[in-house]
């Protein structure tokens, strides 16, 4: 008798699957890369103990957002695409629990991940061999990324069991997410001020996600009372798990139909896309300018969402200065640090929500088969491209414009105040070309991620991959980049010209990065113009991969040369 049988075919089945390996390879170099990339830009100007500590920073706050990120994303449909598909009663038919069930998603789902993220533990190393890193960080943060991996693909799973729907599983979790890094902490703070006699802020805190301190600079990175916490969220994680459990096996059947005076609008759907009034008006509006750009965006908060997340991110980024103290005196040079900070963060959020929204309309079109019945009318493949880059604009240009103006206001305190921090008052040139630079390619891989992002979304079978695979083609040219700087020895080079490692660098980046980014630009606008209609009809098609191309162009070598 096998215990957890799925659970042992699962593990079976990914252990052997070559994608297993090469994902913890990629995220091994991806960390590799990214301390190379700091340490090129950083290097010269800051002593090796705090680089060592600044590296190991990032590699954890990275870590920690991809783990969110990435847990719930794994889980959310795990088990409502099963209901959708009827094949979970069919698992019910047999001996099979529920336990069985969701720990079986848990392996399957988890496996990748797990192996990846072991994959950083050894690059955290590296950062003690710098210095300002104890070995007992190194354990804590692995420790740390792994229960919160855990514990977000336990949401995950919950939220899957309970909805039939794949984005309303995705939003429960991301909401659960989001009380418990957020809304945890914000009621323990009103607890402290309101209830210091009975130390409820203290007990409160204890289940949030709060094992590290978001301070970017100076002070420990890890909470004081870090083992419980961990503790803590590892059962909380584990009671996601056992309600999963239990709610499956209820979960699982057709539920009757909707009365048909009430169709689809319920509570949820009143209020994600309107009432029926709201609804038609927004219909006649955006049909008459593009269908495609009504169905890509009759969701009617996904720009607010935006706008929510970007002040959230830039009040946590100035919150974490004042904690840390170095924003004691508010005035235009005391701003420069945390406006840099929350530039940065704005710039990633946006991205890789362009990522996850780029191409994920035309994937649920091309899935459910409306995309193929769009083609047979009137509309063209180039009135859907202009619709899905309407619904696009509509959602992240005034987000862009921020930045935009973020940038501009960071140009305009280095050039015209007084008195800036330490090292900077004399680089100031450099400050700005910094800047300038940064903008430019964060706005043209902006425009690939869009392209590169409807072309996966009619290309690829599997929508968790959609993400991931349409940032990293975007970005995988400037971690090549970064390599080649350092193999290369340019860094000597530039010096020798007279400029530093950081300005070689950038200048190398904004050189063969934008060629890079438009020639994947224009590579996904001819793959779309060309071959949107064939693959739209292809769904069992494998997609192409760098490996597979790499793989075939090997084969063929090998047959020359037996020749």
């Amino acid at each position: 008798m096998t215990i957890l049988p799925i659970v042992h075919r699962e593990l079976r089945e990914k252990v052997r699957h070559p994608r297993t390996s090469w994902s913890r390879v990629s995220v091994a170099l991806g960390a590799v890369l990214m301390y190379s990339l700091v340490s090129i830009a950083t290097g010269s100007v800051i002593a090796p103990v705090a680089l060592g500590r600044g590296i190991f920073r990032l590699l954890i706050v990275s870590g920690f957002l991809a783990c969110i990120i990435a847990g719930t994303r794994l889980t959310s449909d795990s088990l409502s695409s099963e209901k959708r598909e009827g094949t979970l009663g069919l698992l019910f038919l047999t001996d099979l629990r529920g336990y069985d069930i969701v720990l079986g998603k848990l392996a399957s789902n988890g496996l990748l991940a797990f192996y990846a993220l072991m994959a950083v533990a050894p690059v955290l190393s590296v950062c003690v061999l710098s210095g300002g890193v104890r070995g007992l960080e190194i354990m804590q943060g692995t420790i740390g990324l792994l229960n919160t991996l855990f514990l977000a693909m336990s949401v995950g799973l919950l939220t899957s069991a309970i909805s039939e729907n794949n984005r309303r599983s995705e939003s429960a979790a991301s909401l659960i997410i989001v009380v418990l890094l957020l809304g945890i902490p914000i009621l323990a703070h009103f607890a402290d001020q309101n209830f210091k006699q009975l130390q409820a802020g203290s007990i409160i805190k204890l289940f949030g996600l709060n094992f590290f301190r978001f301070s970017p600079i100076g002070g420990p990175i890890f909470s004081g009372d870090f083992w419980t916490t961990t503790m803590v969220t590892h059962l909380q994680a584990w009671l996601f798990l056992g309600l999963a459990s239990l709610r499956l096996p209820k979960k699982w059947q057709d539920k009757p139909a909707r009365h048909p005076n009430r169709g689809g609008s319920g509570p949820w759907h009143a209020w994600i896309y309107g009432d029926r009034e709201t609804r038609a008006l927004l219909r006649r509006e955006r049909l008459d300018v593009n269908p495609f750009y009504w169905l890509a965006s009759r969701q009617r908060f996904k720009h607010t969402a935006v706008w929510v997340v970007m002040t959230l991110a830039a009040v946590a980024g100035f919150a974490s200065f004042r904690a840390s103290g170095n924003l004691s005196q508010v005035d235009s040079a005391a701003l420069l640090a945390p406006l840099m900070l929350t530039g940065g963060m704005w710039c990633l959020i946006l991205h890789l929500w362009i990522a996850a929204n780029a191409g994920n309309t035309i994937f649920a079109a091309r899935s459910n088969g409306s995309l193929e019945l769009l083609l047979s009318t009137p509309v063209s493949v180039s009135g859907i491209v202009r619709g899905q880059w309407l619904a696009l604009q509509r959602q992240f240009g005034k987000p862009l414009l921020a930045v935009l103006s973020l940038a501009v206001a960071v140009i305009a305190i280095t050039l015209l105040s007084e008195e800036l921090p330490n090292g900077w008052s004399d680089e100031r040139g450099k400050v700005v070309f910094t800047v300038v630079t940064i903008l430019v390619m964060v706005g043209i891989n902006a425009v690939a991620l869009g392209w590169m992002g409807m072309w996966l979304g009619v290309r690829l079978r599997d929508r968790r991959r959609l993400t991931a695979s349409t940032f990293s083609n975007v970005w995988l040219p400037t971690l090549m980049i970064t390599t080649l700087f350092s193999l290369l020895g340019l860094p000597e080079l530039f010096e020798s010209l007279g400029l530093t490692s950081l300005t070689g660098f950038l200048i190398f980046w904004l050189t063969f990065g934008s060629t890079a980014a438009l020639m994947l630009i224009l590579w996904a606008r001819r793959q779309i113009r060309d071959n949107f209609r064939v693959m739209t009809a292809q769904l069992d098609e494998r997609p192409d991969s760098l490996g597979r191309w790499l793989g075939e162009r090997y084969v063929q070598l090998r047959r020359r040369l037996q020749r």
